[in-house]
């Protein structure tokens, strides 16, 4: 795939029809009723609310990144400044969400192969006992969507009965959908779509307006970044990415 991903990159590959679709899936209000159309009137509604950062904005809230050895690739060019991971931060600007950082991530080569939504609470503004320095961590709701797809609250909890003060721990509860039910119970990817192509739902599948919505929030941030004059960020092989990306997620973590 060297040739194809070589003229694409991960912002088309991946963010215009993979993560924008599952950021509305996540974020959308529920429907009058639960059809195909209310649906996907729902997850455009959300994608119309996007904050289309400009190009000032976008040095702030965009990371890209190109893992080492990429240009070694078969058919990639040797000088290539194509992204293989990028980071952007997005605002939804509705009444729900105003204000609440999105953050979405894709790359290759990364640690582990894994696709999910992580929903960050937010902390408390008072506390009603003292929290020794560092102990305090956010609560995290995340929705496994591959592999083992599942569902999983991370909480903090207050141990009881310490003699030496408060002492917290991050605490979990997990449900696994194949545990549960069994290793058939989740069809495959294309397995699913097709029998709902059998069956004339289109829930799941992508609307033209929304389309064209998801190419104009993606589009400028492909323009703008392809003007900067530094290379994409290198990230060695089997990490989480640059370390700029992780420094603008800590933005959500010290909220």
């Amino acid at each position: 795939r060297g040739e194809f991903y070589d003229q694409t990159g991960v912002l088309r590959d991946m963010f215009q029809s993979h993560l924008l679709q599952v950021m509305a899936m996540t974020l959308l209000e529920k429907p009058r009723r639960w059809n195909a159309d209310e649906l996907r009137n729902a997850r455009r509604d959300v994608l119309d609310a996007v904050v289309v950062p400009n190009p000032e904005q976008m040095r702030r809230c965009v990371v890209l990144g190109q893992y080492a050895g990429y240009r070694q690739t078969p058919k990639v060019h040797p000088k290539s400044r194509t992204p293989t991971f990028a980071a952007l931060r997005l605002c939804i600007d509705n009444d729900r969400w105003h204000g609440v950082p999105i953050y979405l991530r894709s790359g290759k080569a990364m640690k582990t192969r894994v696709s999910e939504v992580v929903i960050q609470f937010i902390r408390p503004v008072r506390m009603p006992f003292a929290i020794p320095e560092g102990q305090l961590e956010p609560n995290r709701l995340t929705l496994r969507i591959q592999p083992h797809e599942g569902i999983c609250l991370s909480f903090v909890v207050k141990e009881p009965d310490t003699t030496d003060g408060t002492r917290l721990r991050v605490s979990q509860l997990t449900f696994d959908y194949e545990k549960e039910f069994g290793k058939s119970a989740i069809p495959e990817a294309y397995e699913r779509l097709l029998v709902d192509v059998i069956q004339g739902d289109p829930s799941l599948f992508m609307r033209s307006d929304v389309i064209e919505r998801s190419w104009e929030i993606i589009d400028p941030i492909i323009e703008a970044t392809q003007n900067w004059d530094d290379q994409p960020i290198e990230y060695p092989v089997g990490s989480w990415g640059p370390p700029q990306a992780e420094e603008m997620l800590q933005s959500a973590h010290d909220h």
